[in-house]
């Protein structure tokens, strides 16, 4: 059949939770400020490329304002991690970053491309920004 009747066999269980997992990867490096970490978490767009230096400029504005990026359970809530379909085989991922102050205002945002029901290997974040 064609690529649109094959989406509704992607098994969203795991697609979803394989991108928590992938959230919590990428936030447990940033906490660390562990960014040559942070760059393999990421899908790496050729256009759009996050190197060590793209993480650290993105993250100064949230250490001008507060200590550390907490990365404790609380911090793995569910409710902080969300993963919605934006059109047919693009999704939306996004992860609160728990702020010591418990602001809670950053985000990592990303997209996620699928072409069918069959997840690719390597990472499926493709980020987009980390901000408020």
């Amino acid at each position: 059949g064609d690529a649109v009747d094959s989406h509704p066999t992607l098994d969203l269980k795991a697609f979803e939770a394989r991108v928590r997992s992938e959230l919590h990867h990428l936030m447990r490096c940033i906490a660390k400020r562990d960014y040559e970490g942070a760059t393999t978490c990421v899908h790496q767009d050729r256009d759009d490329p996050w190197d060590v230096a793209r993480f650290e400029e993105e993250l100064l504005p949230f250490y001008d304002e507060y200590e550390t990026i907490l990365f404790q359970p609380s911090a793995r809530q569910a409710h902080l991690a969300s993963v919605k379909e934006l059109r047919p085989g693009v999704y939306e991922a996004r992860q609160v970053l728990s702020d010591d102050v418990g602001d809670n205002l950053w985000n990592l945002e990303a997209e996620i491309h699928l072409d069918g029901p069959r997840l690719p290997d390597g990472p499926l974040l493709r980020l987009r920004r980390v901000g408020s």
